[in-house]
């Protein structure tokens, strides 16, 4: 789900209440966020008067593109790649 706060963010969340990413770029409380219709972006308005388009695939896309910026770092460091058990399913 996504929330919109007085803030000035926005913010994502898994079905168990994990917040999964924080919306900044409005300079005003954002009083309105949705989904897009075809599930591939994150809408916001505020009051600063402007919205704006979140670009958003999905959760598991975002993982995989996190894991693959973080992918040399893990090459030489195995050990962390142990605790990082969404990557390790990402690569697999």
């Amino acid at each position: 789900m996504v929330t919109a706060s007085h803030d000035v963010t926005a913010r994502l969340w898994d079905r168990s209440g994990k917040q999964l990413a924080e919306l900044k770029g409005h300079w005003n409380e954002v009083n309105s966020a949705s989904f897009s219709p075809d599930g591939q972006a994150i809408i916001t308005a505020s009051h600063d008067v402007t919205a704006r388009v979140w670009p958003f695939n999905s959760f598991d896309k975002l993982l995989g593109q996190g894991c693959k910026r973080i992918e040399g770092h893990l090459s030489p460091n195995p050990k962390e790649l142990v605790t990082l058990e969404v990557c390790k399913k990402q690569t697999n």
